[in-house]
């Protein structure tokens, strides 16, 4: 750390001294133009950088004695206004910096993705009591960025540890009792550890399973307290008609929700096109069809739906308005109002309205009982202004009509994400004034209803879920419960947080699971309740506790919830079920559950789902789990950990670095030298003997030289300590030519073997690159010991001044200061070739064991 301090300090000396000198009188040319500028380098780069830092801390400095003037005024009293509004209100300060974090996104994204509704009025008031209660500034944990990482790749393992074991325990019951089941379902044995009932239904899962024809049900895992519940559903049948036509249903609507994103857009704008510039009145974002025109007229041909015809659309975006269309679908006989989802801030700002909002005003103005319910506050704003929209638009008044062609059309609501949560609660709103309608919400928010209200919906809305998906499993309850997973987890851990890192970062399959979770984490009852950090964990415990009961209810995913889970878990083939709401009561940690959300795949999706091939795509004698996907693609010995400055084979690695480090700028600083080697003349003139000026010369410069007395062949001279790069006509022979290409050599291997050598204090490397270091380095050890040919070049052998046309008596070269850095260089590049070698010979000792905690106890 003090080299890394000292650093900075004498460059910036070294910076200031060097400028000053070098650029005192013009570069020392006076009124003439310089033809040379010798702070045209490397260091002179460095030397900016640095000073644009400095400039930039300085700001930063600024900002810190504001910051300190602040406290001063608050300490003392004084600003009583600026400590009443700033300080003591902290849901206020969070509200401002949500808007500044907001308004700061906006600018970056130049205003495409929106946020020019928010005004800090109080949009944000709610996300700010909402973001203060799940931090809960209260209770300091001590937790940092890299803390985040280890914690939640802790807990997304401890998930999956306790999906197995569920698993594992259900199949080893079910074997059990296999053994005791007679084909017809009947017990033949006594199980004391079973209760008949649990016989029964294991013996039916049984039957299910080995049914030649059709598989009925699969096993699922819902979340319980402390664990996971096996638990039995239904899959979509072929043989039942019901489930056929919900799956073609959600197949052929999903198109219009995905198309409401970009595609939609774009077609309104073709229709447009050449009458908003002629009549200003038109509003570009509200598209109405005219109705003495054809729907005709307004086909989706662009976008791939020809038989569906644009009614209405509005794609004004706000935090009240958000857009949607209203389609006509002839050929599935339907009338379609398709929601967006989330696209935009305004959109994010909605999400995050998260908080119960009663239904009782809402439900008396639209005719559904709504006494006692609850809804998302963010999706009930929406929808409110879509319902009053319509409604004021007359849209679906005009298509119901007595006279209209569509009068007979059944209603669908549509949309995904927001859109889909959007969908579910206009549904509700709209029912009493169309009781045929149905809703498909595409993995729709997991907080739209409470429990009640989501049960009641059932009968008109169908929800689909794909695999992972965060989204249906976000709410503030789900989050409560992650949270205290995250912070048990970090109670849990017993060793470093380099170890925990190294050991999170390692592919871990099924079978090591529990014994690798075992060394890193303690089992819950071994825990110390007596720690600061338990103490501060249990006391947020019991004051979000206190907090959730004066909160409203939990609200959950409406409807029947159709779930997709990827069977092999490489989007090769899903398996829909009927799942339950409670299934969606915990955020699963994995890879994918941000890429499941994505919208257009959902579409192939669907298309390629055959329920009468499920037989097919399912053994019917394999007893059907949810699946629980491991990477298992990297063995766990060949793993490579990422950890800064982690050092996975100790200090060694560190003095090789260093090594190499240092043999570069050694290199670096004689190529850019001109005092490589020394070249001393004697000239005879009339049997005089003159000596000529002794010239510093380098690989590619020499050091300029000033005339102090100007006596013709007796003239004496001085370094000026300036580098010139050599005159065009000065001839290069073979030798200067090859110890050139030497050089640029030795820094093109070197510069390899430096990232290579870095990259050991970070990642776990195996044999090969080691020996790819090894010999990299040896190259280079070879190329910097070719410099010397320099010493063969014609400026030491030939009796000519390559400056003038002067014939010397004698020349010789010797070394100067950089031909003996040079000869440093060579000797440490030949260190680190073998420290590399030495290392790699080590890690194919360590490789012999397959375990990766040997492997790191071996360089302890």
């Amino acid at each position: 750390m003090f080299f890394i301090n000292l650093f900075p300090a004498v460059l910036f000396s070294y910076g200031i001294y060097n400028v000053y000198s070098i650029r005192s009188n013009n570069y020392e040319c006076g009124n003439e133009e310089p033809e040379y500028y010798p702070d045209d380098a490397a260091w002179f780069f460095f030397y900016s950088v640095l000073i644009v830092s400095y400039a930039l801390e300085l700001l930063i400095w600024l900002a810190v004695a504001v910051n300190a003037l602040v406290h001063f005024l608050r300490r003392h009293g004084k600003g009583k206004v600026l400590h009443r509004s700033l300080f003591n209100d902290k849901d206020h300060r969070i509200e401002m910096y949500s808007r500044g974090c907001l308004g700061c996104l906006s600018i970056l994204l130049r205003g495409k993705k929106g946020a020019n509704d928010l005004k800090n009025a109080e949009e944000l008031k709610d996300i700010a009591i909402t973001a203060f209660e799940f931090t809960n500034n209260d209770a300091k944990m001590g937790i940092v960025l890299s803390d985040l990482y280890v914690g939640f790749k802790a807990t997304a393992r401890v998930q999956v540890e306790q999906r197995v074991e569920a698993v594992r325990k259900v199949s080893l019951q079910i074997s059990e009792i296999k053994k005791s089941c007679n084909t017809d379902g009947v017990k033949t044995g006594e199980d004391e550890s079973l209760d008949q009932d649990s016989i029964s239904k294991v013996c039916k899962r049984t039957i299910f399973a080995n049914q030649s024809n059709h598989r009925q049900s699969m096993l699922g895992l819902q979340a319980e307290a402390g664990g996971y519940e096996v638990v039995e559903r239904n899959l979509l049948m072929h043989e039942n008609e019901t489930d056929m036509t919900t799956l073609a249903d959600a197949t052929k609507y999903v198109a219009h929700s995905v198309s409401i994103y970009t595609k939609l857009p774009e077609a309104i704008h073709d229709f447009f096109e050449g009458s908003v510039g002629e009549d200003p009145g038109v509003d570009p974002l509200c598209f109405h069809r005219p109705t003495e025109t054809s729907f005709d007229d307004f086909a989706l041909n662009s976008i791939g739906h020809p038989t569906t015809k644009l009614c209405y659309a509005s794609l004004h975006n706000s935090l009240s308005a958000t857009p949607y269309a209203i389609l006509v679908d002839e050929k599935a006989r339907a009338v379609v109002v398709t929601i967006r989802g989330t696209k935009s801030l305004e959109d994010m700002v909605i999400d995050l309205h998260c908080v119960a909002q009663e239904l009782d005003d809402v439900g008396k103005r639209c005719g559904f009982d709504g006494k006692g319910h609850h809804c998302h506050k963010g999706i009930l704003a929406r929808c409110k202004w879509i319902f009053n929209d319509i409604k004021k638009r007359r849209a679906l008044k005009r298509l119901y009509s007595n006279d209209s062609p569509y009068a007979h059309y059944r209603l669908i609501i549509t949309g995904h994400s927001l859109g889909g949560g959007c969908a579910c609660v206009l549904a509700t709103m709209l029912r009493p004034s169309f009781p045929s309608l149905k809703c498909f919400a595409y993995e729709p928010a997991g907080c739209v209803f409470d429990e009640q209200l989501a049960d009641f919906c059932e009968d008109f809305i169908i929800c689909i879920v794909r695999h992972d998906d965060i989204v249906p499993r976000l709410s503030p309850a789900n989050c409560d419960v992650l949270r205290d997973q995250f912070f048990e987890v970090m109670a849990r851990v017993k060793v470093s947080k380099i170890k925990l890192f190294q050991d999170l970062r390692t592919p871990c399959p099924e079978s090591s699971l529990a014994r690798r979770n075992a060394a890193i984490l303690r089992p819950k009852e071994f825990v110390n309740h007596d720690t600061a950090f338990y103490q501060s964990l249990q006391a947020r415990r019991n004051e979000r506790a206190e907090k959730n009961r004066c909160s409203g209810p939990r609200l959950y995913i409406p409807g029947r919830i159709i779930h997709l889970v990827d069977l092999y878990g490489d989007d090769s083939q899903y398996v829909p079920y009927w799942a339950s709401k409670y299934e969606f009561n915990e955020i699963i940690l994995s890879d994918r559950m941000a890429s499941d959300h994505r919208a257009h795949v959902l579409i192939d999706i669907l298309k390629d789902i055959r329920l009468d091939r499920m037989d097919d795509v399912i053994p019917p004698d394999r007893q059907l789990f949810q699946p629980i996907v491991i990477n298992e693609t990297i063995p766990e010995t060949q793993a490579r950990h990422f950890t800064c400055f982690s050092m996975p084979k100790r200090k060694c690695t560190w003095a090789l670095a260093i090594w190499i480090s240092v043999a570069l700028i050694l290199c670096f600083v004689m190529n850019n030298s001109c005092e490589f080697f020394t070249r001393d003349a004697v000239v005879s003139i009339n049997g005089t003997e003159y000596a000529q000026p002794i010239m510093e010369f380098g690989l590619f410069s020499y050091e300029l030289k000033r005339y102090t007395n100007d006596n013709g062949y007796d003239s004496t001279f001085e370094d000026t300590g300036i580098c010139a790069p050599f005159p065009p006509a000065f001839h290069q022979d073979g030798y200067m030519i090859a110890a050139r290409a030497c050089a640029n050599s030795t820094m093109v291997f070197g510069s390899i073997s430096f990232a290579l050598a870095w990259a050991s204090t970070l990642l776990n490397l195996g044999r090969r690159a080691w020996r790819s270091l090894a010999m990299a380095a040896l190259v280079a050890t070879v190329c910097q010991g070719c410099v010397f040919l320099v010493l063969r070049t014609d400026l030491c052998t030939e009796k000519r001044n390559p400056l003038e046309d002067l014939l010397p008596d004698s020349a010789s070269c010797s070394l100067s200061k950089s031909g003996k850095i040079a000869i440093l260089a060579v000797c440490l590049w030949f260190l680190a070739a073998v420290g590399s070698l030495w290392m790699s010979r080590r890690v194919s000792a360590v490789q012999l064991d397959s375990d990766p905690l040997k492997i790191s106890s071996m360089w302890e």
